[in-house]
């Protein structure tokens, strides 16, 4: 989980979602300014030692789905303003909010909408729904990513 918000805050929500438990450190934008380059060992051993980013600039942001897909992982990145847009470009899959603006829907791989125009994407009662169908969303994008990457192979092209 990637946010600007305070420390506390992200790892609240963390350890609401499942995320982060009390063993989860929460790694902020200066500590990874302190680390150094994004392609140093340091700034990715920072990365890879955590779940939670806070207070992370847009460009940490893009630094470290750089990182996480440098390192094999796949990434999707959530967002809704022109300073996600990068993000969400650059990882496996963007997905941004229907609410937010047209720089982020452009660049996305897919647009999460409200079931009605006067619903809030994210209220109080849908949070929970709303992670477990992404997380099956993510898990359903991963095994066919996976199946066509294992299973479509070819050794020969024929014209």
């Amino acid at each position: 989980m990637i946010t600007g918000d305070h420390p506390e805050t992200a790892f609240a929500i963390a350890r609401e979602l499942g995320i982060a438990d009390e063993g989860t450190p929460v790694v902020t934008g200066y500590m990874l300014t302190e680390a150094g380059a994004h392609d140093s060992p340091a700034y990715a051993n920072l990365v890879a030692s955590t779940t939670v980013f806070a207070r992370i600039s847009p460009t940490q942001k893009l630094e470290i789905v750089d990182v996480l897909i440098r390192e094999g992982e796949f990434v999707a990145v959530t967002g809704d303003g022109v300073n996600d847009a990068p993000a969400l470009k650059r990882a496996n899959i963007g997905v941004a909010m229907g609410s937010g603006t047209d720089v982020a829907k452009e660049v996305a791989s897919m647009i999460v909408v409200p079931r009605k125009p006067s619903e809030k994407i994210f209220n109080s009662l849908m949070i929970h729904q709303t992670t477990v169908s992404g997380v099956t969303m993510g898990l359903i994008v991963f095994g066919l990513w996976y199946y066509l990457n294992t299973y479509t192979k070819m050794d020969e092209v024929h014209a």
